[in-house]
């Protein structure tokens, strides 16, 4: 395993009116950050960026903040770009899979259906899920397309990176039984699952849900069209309840030979070339609420809460009403506003203590770091 982290910080305005630790005042303190965790590999094939593994290949990350800051009233900002609209994606698709009309859904987003076939043209099955657990909305959860072979949508997009989201709820449909259905996906040359069980997954996470989104970036180059292909395992079924695709902004998270990223314990630089793709393991607001896809920039990302990860019970989360100035390196369409005005600080207790948050990952891949 090895990991790369960057900075992605935007500059505060000067805070007025408040009570603040003199300028001399250590501190450690996170703030107006998110982590986000991606995962690749660096095959040159089809490399595998997500995979069932045992319990005992799981290991645990620990991310210390252990920082002594100089605490400053004010900042500086590059461009005050605070009043630019969110991004706003050229191409975008929400689909409720296996069903055939369109449905919103709690956030207020439309979900088209894939029957008639708009995306595909091989055989599948329509079904709806056989219980509703009061935790999964109805779109996209309840209605899935079932696959007993090779599968395969696709999407008529620009070039350019992808979001890529995958939706699954796993419970029976019809007449077969969840815990015997194993897939794989593949995406642009990618191998995102092998022998993948959503069953499994969602019974083996620390967090009590029923649903699962599990979501990549690829790449998708000139004169392209996006393929997402499902393949069942050997006398098994595949199924998938909702499929997101959405275009992103160049340079957001792969930005090529010109980006070096420092790799944590090493000497040497990393790169994110255009032919790399990612998984995104954990998107946190860190301090904050859950913030939903609709409150995100315009690229439908969703971000957690950080209180089940955060291993030290030290700190508190403090919210600023304060106005937010991005940079050139850093534009709106980083992260919501409110994302950075939540935090974590230990105060005056830096020297005693330190925060940590701890994240489950997998032996074998590359882990970037993003603050």
């Amino acid at each position: 395993m090895r990991l790369t982290w960057e900075p992605v910080v935007a500059a505060e305005e000067s805070i007025q009116n408040q009570s603040l630790p003199s300028p001399c005042s250590l501190l450690a303190v996170l703030a107006t950050c998110t982590f986000l965790l991606y995962i690749t590999s660096h095959h040159h094939h089809t490399p595998y960026l997500s995979k069932l593994i045992p319990p005992m290949s799981t290991i645990t990350l620990h991310i210390s903040l252990f920082l002594y800051l100089l605490f400053s009233t004010t900042a500086t900002a590059i461009g005050d770009t605070a009043n630019s609209p969110p991004y706003i994606p050229s191409n975008y698709f929400l689909l409720n899979c296996g069903s055939s009309s369109s449905s919103n859904d709690t956030d207020g987003c439309t979900w088209d259906g894939d029957a008639p076939p708009k995306f595909w043209l091989s055989t599948s099955l329509e079904s709806t899920a056989s219980e509703q657990n009061p935790s999964v909305n109805q779109v996209p959860y309840m209605a899935a397309r079932i696959f007993h072979s090779q599968f395969t949508y696709t999407f008529p997009v620009s070039a350019g990176p992808k979001f890529i989201g995958l939706y699954f709820y796993p419970v029976n449909y019809s007449d077969l039984d969840i815990a015997n259905s194993f897939f794989s996906v593949t995406s642009g040359g990618y191998t995102l699952f092998s022998n993948f069980s959503a069953f499994l997954n969602v019974s083996a996470m620390k967090l009590a849900v029923a649903s699962l989104r599990k979501e990549f970036i690829v790449n998708v180059r000139n004169n392209q069209r996006l393929n997402i292909t499902f393949l069942p395992s050997p006398k098994s079924h595949a199924f998938v309840n909702g499929i997101e695709v959405v275009l992103m902004p160049e340079n957001l998270y792969i930005r090529g030979s010109d980006y070096q990223i420092p790799l944590v314990s090493q000497k040497q630089q990393f790169f994110i070339e255009n032919s790399s793709a990612l998984e995104t393991l954990y998107q946190l607001n860190v301090g904050g609420n859950e913030v939903s896809i609709t409150d995100d920039t315009g690229m439908f990302r969703l971000w957690l809460s950080d209180d089940d990860y955060t291993y030290t019970a030290h700190g508190f989360p403090p919210h600023r009403e304060v106005p937010i100035r991005y940079t050139q390196e850093t534009p709106p369409y980083t992260a919501p506003k409110i994302v950075y005005t939540t935090t974590r600080t230990m105060g005056n207790d830096s020297q005693k203590y330190k925060l940590t948050w701890r994240f489950p990952v997998d032996f074998g891949f590359y882990y970037l770091l993003r603050l």
